[in-house]
């Protein structure tokens, strides 16, 4: 018997193929602005306010409170444009004057300071004309570098008869090659208490400061009221402490008493 070999159509023919994959197209555009973008660090760049070369000159005299001339002292002048500044120096001579030269017209404050004690607080503002010649401008230093004294005490008021911790700061003020005026610490100096009111204090009379600067004690106020407490540091004056008055115990007052009745 003979062979016989089916062919099949192509309607018989099942493909097994993968599924075909289909692009969707968006038809609105993204919304970028509900998208939060991580910051990135740095400052906005402020361009440079130029103070020469100019037309201008300036000159002026720096003195101390007492009107005497302060040779070597650090003449500093800025010129503003907006919110931005430009700055130039210049030295006071032994006679205490002072001149900038070649500098621009417009708006600025000049300030002078010598370290460790001399500064001026605020500084003098002025417009300098290009087109006429400006009048000297004088610059007046305050002297620092004295010594002050703060006094804290713990609790706050002191309570009549009840022990307070006692801290007393020495500190010094100090002018820097900025110009800045800085309190600093007065470290290792000798500091001695005395009790011109009613406290009683306990520990030694004089002690050395810290490196804050601190010295401490525990004192007790027996009087109600102010009552005056002084230090001299390093056997200097006495200096007054600034300390709370003395205030009275709380009462406390006692809960009214109440009976209660069974019923029978």
């Amino acid at each position: 018997m003979p062979w016989a070999v089916h062919v099949p159509s192509w309607a018989e023919v099942t493909c097994v193929c993968p599924a075909a994959s289909t692009t969707t197209t968006p038809t609105t555009r993204p919304d970028f602005a509900t998208v939060n973008l991580p910051g990135v660090a740095g400052t906005p760049a402020v361009p440079a306010v130029a103070v020469t070369p100019g037309p201008v000159t300036v000159a002026g005299t720096v003195t101390d409170q007492t009107g005497a001339p302060v040779a070597a002292a650090t003449v500093s002048l800025q010129r503003i444009v907006g919110a931005a500044a430009g700055q130039t120096q210049v030295t006071s001579g032994q006679d205490g004057t002072w001149t900038a030269q070649g500098i621009l017209g417009g708006l600025y404050r000049i300030r002078a300071w010598r370290p460790p004690d001399l500064a001026q607080p605020t500084a003098t503002v002025v417009f300098l004309s290009p087109t006429s010649a400006p009048g000297p401008v004088g610059l007046q230093l305050d002297r620092y570098g004295q010594t002050n004294v703060r006094a804290a005490v713990s609790p706050n008021p002191p309570l009549l008869g009840e022990p307070v911790d006692l801290v007393v700061q020495v500190t010094s003020t100090t002018v820097g090659g900025d110009g800045v005026v800085r309190s600093t610490p007065l470290v290792g100096a000798a500091v001695a208490i005395s009790a011109a009111g009613q406290w009683a204090v306990d520990g030694q009379p004089q002690q050395t400061t810290t490196a804050a600067g601190e010295v401490s004690w525990q004192a007790t106020c027996e009087a109600l009221g102010e009552q005056a407490l002084s230090v001299t540091v390093n056997q200097g004056d006495p200096v007054d402490l600034a300390v709370p008055v003395c205030a009275p115990l709380p009462t406390t007052t006692a809960a009214p008493s109440t009976t209660t009745t069974l019923a029978k």
